[in-house]
């Protein structure tokens, strides 16, 4: 995925939250599909984790790690703040 198309869905995100009240909480639920046992991408999260674990304004990320094509928890150290 290119660095612009990752930068421009991070921007569009933000700007969506920063409408919501102050007392919702927001989380990410980064899902690769599962519909009748077909899915839409697999690796780990590090291609997205500088962008989105780092920089989306969000409280909490529901992620999956329950299979091998899911990666592992590296990428979760580029999580920011006090986000779960």
């Amino acid at each position: 995925m290119k660095k612009e198309y990752k930068k421009l869905i991070l921007d569009l995100n933000n700007r969506v939250v920063t409408l919501a009240p102050t007392d919702l909480i927001i989380n990410t639920h980064v899902c690769r599909g599962n519909y009748h046992s077909t899915w839409a991408s697999s690796g780990g999260y590090e291609p997205i984790a500088p962008f989105l674990f780092a920089n989306e304004n969000v409280s909490a990320y529901y992620l999956e790690f329950d299979d091998a094509r899911s990666g592992g928890f590296e990428p979760l150290k580029s999580v920011s703040g006090d986000k779960k």
